[in-house]
């Protein structure tokens, strides 16, 4: 976790701390689900309204919001916890979003 929770000290010793006090089997457990969910399957079936908030380091070519030609905004300077990092951005961009819906 330490490695994609960015500069904000804060954020990254929450985010450390959070899994710390996390059961050892929900944390194997999920890592277990993610290896095998496939996304891909999914893409195209949800009909409604869609948006993806992205960092400059998961805005790849090969990441699902591309692959699946999804609309997204990306948040500079940010870890992988973008809401916790720029509440206030997010925020705004999610009342944007909800209002053009």
């Amino acid at each position: 976790y330490t490695s994609i929770a960015g500069e904000n000290a804060d954020v990254r010793e929450r985010v450390i701390a959070d899994a710390l006090a996390t059961p050892q089997a929900t944390i194997v457990g999920t890592f277990e689900a993610l290896n095998s969910f496939e996304p891909r399957k999914l893409l195209g079936r949800y009909k409604g309204p869609m948006l993806v908030i992205v960092t400059p380091q998961t805005d790849q070519e090969w990441m699902l919001h591309r692959m699946g030609d999804l609309p997204y905004r990306v948040v500079k300077s940010t870890g992988h916890w973008i809401q916790l990092e720029k509440p206030d951005e997010i925020n705004a961009i999610l009342d944007q979003f909800l209002i053009a819906t």
